[in-house]
């Protein structure tokens, strides 16, 4: 399967960020997961890992669900995307909800300051952002 492939059978919209902060190859095909059994909610995943030069994980994984459950905002910092959207920033993590998708972001790159991680997490998650 094939990220496209994957995308199109899902049953909701979303996009994936097309310009990454490093050289990654593409996204690997995503990991569907049926929460209910049902096809109602679903919960994809699609990630992409390499190392760096010092011979650490570099990687991007992005969870998507069709359902609104929410996240763990403790200990998590409010930061704002396009269009208003309200997402919560943790460690090396962004999470956001638009138009009923929960979205959480995971970005592995311990070779830069926490200042430029937040800042490329916001450039990854606004890529996704409607």
């Amino acid at each position: 399967m094939k990220k496209k492939d994957g995308l199109d059978a899902l049953p909701f919209e979303m996009k994936l960020p097309e310009k990454l902060p490093f050289d990654l190859s593409p996204f690997q095909p995503p990991v569907i997961n049926d929460m209910t059994h049902k096809g109602k909610k679903l919960m994809v995943e699609f990630k992409t890992f390499t190392k760096s030069k010092f011979g650490k994980p570099l990687g991007v994984l992005i969870s998507v669900s069709n359902s609104e459950d929410g996240f763990d905002t403790t200990n998590s910092e409010e930061v704002k995307l396009n269009n208003d959207i309200t997402s919560y920033y943790a460690n090396k993590s962004l999470s956001f909800i638009q138009d009923g998708i929960s979205y959480s972001t995971l970005y592995m790159n311990d070779d830069i300051t926490k200042e430029q991680h937040k800042k490329e997490m916001i450039e990854i998650a606004n890529q996704m952002v409607k």
